[in-house]
């Protein structure tokens, strides 16, 4: 399973365009290195999610959508949210009613070196960890990344809010956070989907409620601000909290 270039796992590289990509398309980075226009959809065409936490768990948001390594194809729109190091880590729930498939297949990434907030890169899961994707039906996938256990299995239907896994930094996480994204897999319709479950997608700009620094809101991933922390926190990163 290959997600993005094991190669550009905390890469400070930036896409550019040289002549601007117009609207509703955005500069990303592809194999390769290259950078391309790539159209997405709208956020409000995507299907309705929430954040992948509960009420009581306030993260931090520590790396935005489109920066360093959110530059490439399948993470442009991701977002990293990390609770606080000092706490136990947080268990991470579905986003959206769906179907969750479990990688890597077969044994499950132990936790390499480290603690919270420095930990030593892993390649295991193509350097992505313990991993958990909800497909959500049209070949659109919410993706969980780098958590310490996973407690669902492959082909299990889950509702909003159904637990997941624990928040952890399996792979090339670098500290402990979730990666969370949405992407639409290979194929144009549901079976050629769901053969490509484990492939690569595209990055989706989605829609997220949540309460964010108080209020609750949508998340919009075109606008959402988060300036990029590398590893750790920093003044000015979004709090943020889920909803019941």
């Amino acid at each position: 399973m290959s997600l993005e270039p094991t190669a550009s796992a905390g890469a400070r590289q930036e896409p550019e365009c040289d002549q601007g990509c117009g609207h509703g398309r955005y500069c990303m980075l592809v194999d390769g290195g290259d950078s391309t226009c790539v159209a997405a959809p709208v956020p409000d065409e995507m299907p309705a999610f929430r954040l992948p936490f509960d009420a009581r768990t306030e993260v931090i948001c520590t790396h935005g959508p489109g920066v360093g390594s959110h530059g490439w194809m399948n993470a442009f729109f991701a977002i990293d949210l990390a609770s606080p190091y000092e706490q136990p880590p947080a268990i991470v729930r579905a986003a959206a009613d769906g179907v969750a498939y479990v990688f890597p297949e077969g044994a499950a990434c132990a936790t390499p070196p480290g603690r919270p907030a420095h930990a030593e890169p892993s390649t295991c899961g193509d350097s992505w960890g313990n991993q958990v994707k909800i497909y959500h039906g049209d070949g659109v996938v919410s993706f969980y990344v780098h958590l310490a256990s996973v407690s669902v299995r492959s082909r299990q239907r889950v509702r909003a809010g159904d637990e997941l896994g624990v928040e952890g930094w399996t792979g090339a996480a670098g500290h402990r956070h979730l990666h969370f994204s949405v992407q639409r897999l290979p194929g144009n319709n549901e079976s050629e989907w769901l053969t490509n479950i484990s492939a690569s997608g595209t990055s989706l700009p989605f829609r997220m409620a949540s309460w964010v620094d108080g209020q609750r809101i949508l998340v919009d991933t075109t606008d959402f601000r988060c300036p990029h922390a590398n590893i750790g926190f920093a003044d000015g990163q979004p709090r943020l909290r889920g909803v019941q």
